[in-house]
């Protein structure tokens, strides 16, 4: 996985919000909700553990190398609903690295990620755009002057893109 790419971005997102919409409960008054955890097997020999804390709305990311080496923690910020609205990234020393912000189109899908500085000053936005079907059909990223640094679009035929052959995440499927 490249943490440069726009995409490495939504991955841990995407897997998150599946993973903890179940885990929130419907009555302010029910009892506490377990703590889940769930460990993802990459082809390249990483792993990615998500700890995902209903009670205290954070989840934790932890993606690791071969020899289980930490290579990053991201703790994620969660609303009412599970849904992940900013994140913190850390050093596997635990330094903050960067912050990000998740903002929400009218369908519920995460149209725009923002990456922040510690200190709070934005460096870039990446912008999803969706087809009707809910495909992400395009991302842009944007430096912190609104100049395009990237670009990209899913292709016509839907055949898989170098990121994808490699493994990573599809939002076409």
């Amino acid at each position: 996985m490249n943490p440069k790419s726009p995409l490495f971005l939504l991955i841990p997102l995407l897997s998150l919000t599946f993973l903890s919409r179940t885990a929130y409960p419907q009555d302010d008054a029910a009892e506490p909700q377990p703590i889940r955890v769930t460990e993802t097997l990459h082809n390249d020999g990483t792993k990615t553990v998500m700890k995902s804390d209903p009670d205290n709305h954070t989840s934790t990311s932890e993606t690791y190398d071969h020899a289980d080496k930490l290579l990053q923690k991201t703790v994620y910020d969660l609303d009412e609903q599970g849904q992940a609205i900013g994140a913190t990234a850390y050093s596997p020393k635990g330094k903050a690295l960067y912050k990000l912000t998740y903002k929400r189109d009218s369908a519920n899908r995460v149209n725009e990620v923002d990456t922040y500085t510690v200190a709070g000053a934005l460096v870039s936005r990446t912008v999803y755009q969706y087809a009707a079907g809910g495909k992400v059909i395009a991302v842009n990223t944007y430096d912190a002057s609104g100049n395009q640094i990237s670009s990209s679009t899913a292709p016509p035929n839907g055949a898989a893109t170098p990121a994808q052959k490699r493994g990573a995440y599809n939002p076409n499927r």
